[in-house]
């Protein structure tokens, strides 16, 4: 904030000096010319352009001016850059490609790595049998 308070001060000073005079108006339009202009070249033409007078004050006064002011930066909004994000993202994934399934690894995952041996199956049974078969002696 103080800042652009400087900054409004100094171009008024220096429009006056080159004009012979300063208005509020046309300090914020230079301000807004300078923010907006891609150099400080481009800057000197387009305030030739509104009718400056063409000399080498109005030129350093551009060239300074450009050095203290923030430039706009054009660049992508939010929009455009999920956009070009989903775009990558979708070239990235045209370059995959499916795999052939061997037949090795497709009888490999169908047996489980870990087979329980069938004698203990077997003598959980036999032994919950003969556990019944007590109880049923017993009764």
């Amino acid at each position: 904030m103080a800042d652009d308070i400087r900054l409004r001060e100094w171009v008024s000073d220096q429009l006056h000096e080159l004009l012979g005079y300063s208005l509020s108006a046309v300090v914020s339009f230079v301000i807004g010319l300078a923010k907006k202009a891609p150099s400080s070249k481009e800057l000197a033409l387009q305030l030739f352009q509104n009718n400056f007078k063409v000399s080498e004050s109005t030129e350093k006064f551009a060239e300074e001016l450009y050095c203290q002011v923030p430039h706009k930066r054009v660049g992508l909004n939010n929009y455009q850059k999920a956009e070009k994000d989903a775009a990558d993202f979708a070239r990235k994934q045209q370059e995959y490609k499916l795999l052939d399934a061997d037949d090795e690894e497709d009888e490999a995952a169908a047996t489980p790595a870990y087979q329980t041996p069938a004698k203990h199956k077997q003598l959980r049974k036999r032994k919950q049998e003969q556990d019944d078969d007590k109880e049923s002696d017993e009764v």
